[in-house]
């Protein structure tokens, strides 16, 4: 069986479509957000928060390691294969990059409030 990217990409945004607007107004805090802590900081650079940025995602990474395969009903025992371990890294990866992104902004603006 042969996969298109493009057709992946298809069925992940027809099963993606119901929840666009959730995704809209995630988007749309989170932009208020940024700005909210940007003007709040005062030139707060990457560097500052670099501690932070980095304690998150590890987090998150590890969590979302031991936790995605239940998201499918699988457990670490069903992994078999390289592309299996690849995926799961991967998609944990990808997964803190976005929890750290949309987490840091909102401790952010809490932590100067």
């Amino acid at each position: 069986m042969s996969f298109s990217f493009l057709g992946i990409i298809a069925v992940i945004l027809e099963v993606l479509r119901p929840y666009w607007p959730l995704f809209v107004m995630l988007v749309i805090i989170e932009v208020v957000l940024l700005i909210s802590a940007s003007a709040r900081s005062h030139k707060t650079h990457v560097t500052e928060v670099r501690k932070e940025l980095i304690l998150t995602g590890l987090v998150s990474f590890i969590l979302l390691l031991l936790l995605a395969p239940l998201l499918t009903g699988a457990r670490h025992h069903n992994l078999g294969s390289l592309v299996d371990y690849a995926a799961l890294f991967g998609a944990s990866f990808a997964g803190a990059i976005v929890i750290t992104l949309l987490t840091v902004p909102v401790w952010k603006v809490f932590k100067k409030a």
